[in-house]
């Protein structure tokens, strides 16, 4: 390399103390110098490391401003233009900025749609039914002594909850003194219907059965009982002492009522009536049949004849009970040329009382019974595991001894003679 001669200048050029020497300020430069045609500084041009990029070289004099000239910055390299006017380049959208926008729209759509699924479902934890157990007693003396019983409680159920309830029954009322019936509990079946010694309530026992008294006769193990009542006109003066009764065993008793007590052979059942639903024919039925008419007139005009108005009622507050009751039936005599070959067997087998474990028969038993039709009858109780209970006011029914032994005996009841005027 060949330096320039020296110039004149230089002879001028002092020394510079170190003291003297000032910092230097670079100053941008707003735009590029152009180069001064025929210039020359007295210093050559270096080439830089790099032979395809040229390196600037500023000459500085003692009595010209300094300049400074930028190197152009090499491929790949990171420059930022130091001038003020230049804009700066715009920057691309970042290609994972629709990733993540992608990714939070779907996280949006994804916890909506399980909002809107949970609100499709119910959590609901289920429970038995409430069981309810209602039994009133009272006892059939004064001099009795109160007793405490206690139903069985119900087995535990697995349920939701932690506790099964269990539930106590229990009577301790000095004036309770009938036992109270020990009862099979089965949470599952929707009722249990417990019967009572006292009116206006049902005599419908649980599973175990239960006590009733009857004129101060108790039956034991009764589930449900119901009555047949021979309304002939030999027994009407013990028609309200029976009534009374009856209030005190459940007026849901079921109660039939048939004119007599003659159990004869009979192919058809006759029909029997519900006294509330059939109104106007218990009506003429009880006008005419517990009135002063002809007997042997009426089986010959009963069917033909209407109750009469202007008569007054027999028996007129029997009656009124009977009629209002719930669960009362009453074959109509004769009331149909179809139904002349009558037979108490129509109300001892009617359908309203199938149900019955327990049928108290309360006749005269003057009638007469026929031996085959009282096999019959047997047969269909046994068959529906009823017991025969028979209850007459006086001995001197001709037929009550017959039918003790053929019926009463052999389906485990009892025969009671009491008078009750």
């Amino acid at each position: 390399m060949s330096l320039p001669p020296p110039s004149s200048s230089d002879d001028n050029v002092k020394p510079i103390h170190p003291d003297e020497v000032q910092p230097v300020v670079p100053v941008p430069l707003a735009a590029p110098s152009a180069a001064v045609p025929g210039a020359d500084l007295g210093y050559p041009s270096m080439p830089g490391e790099d032979h395809d990029e040229p390196v600037a070289v500023a000459a500085v004099a003692d009595d010209e401003p300094v300049l400074f000239a930028a190197e152009e910055p090499t491929a790949g390299a990171y420059a930022v233009s130091a001038l003020a006017h230049e804009e700066l380049p715009e920057v691309k959208d970042n290609p994972h900025n629709k990733e993540k926008y992608a990714a939070l729209g779907l996280a949006v759509i994804v916890h909506v749609v399980l909002g809107l699924l949970l609100t499709l479902f119910v959590v609901a934890i289920p429970t038995p039914p409430a069981s309810e157990i209602t039994a009133i007693a009272a006892p059939s003396t004064q001099e009795q002594a109160p007793t405490t019983k206690k139903i069985a409680e119900p087995p535990p159920q697995q349920q939701v909850t932690q506790a099964t309830a269990t539930m106590k029954f229990t009577t301790a009322a000095a004036m309770s003194s009938v036992p109270m019936p020990a009862v099979e509990f089965d949470p599952q079946a929707t009722t249990l219907d417990l019967g009572t010694t006292m009116g206006d309530f049902s005599t419908n026992f649980g599973g175990g059965g239960g006590t009733i008294t009857m004129f101060g006769k108790k039956i034991e193990g009764v589930r449900k009982i119901a009555v047949v009542m021979d309304v002939s006109r030999s027994m009407t003066r013990y028609l309200p002492t029976v009534v009374d009764e009856m209030r005190k065993i459940g007026r849901d008793s079921p109660l039939v009522l048939y004119f007599g007590c003659w159990l004869n052979p009979q192919d058809d059942m006759e029909p029997v009536f519900d006294v509330v639903k059939d109104e106007e024919q218990f009506k003429k039925f009880w006008q005419y049949w517990q009135g002063n008419e002809d007997m042997s007139m009426l089986t010959k005009e009963y069917r033909n004849m209407k109750y009469d108005k202007g008569k007054p009622m027999r028996l007129e507050d029997v009656y009124d009970k009977v009629a209002k009751r719930k669960d009362t039936y009453f074959i109509d005599r004769y009331g149909d040329e179809k139904w002349m070959k009558t037979s108490v067997k129509s109300a001892l087998l009617a359908k309203e009382i199938k149900d019955a474990d327990v049928i108290y028969w309360f006749a005269d038993f003057q009638d007469r019974i026929d031996p085959t039709t009282a096999e019959e009858v047997v047969r269909k109780f046994k068959s529906r595991r009823i017991k025969l209970y028979i209850h007459a006011p006086h001995p001197n029914g001709p037929s009550l001894n017959k039918v003790k032994e053929t019926m009463v005996d052999r389906l485990g009841g009892e025969a009671i003679v009491l008078d009750v005027k």
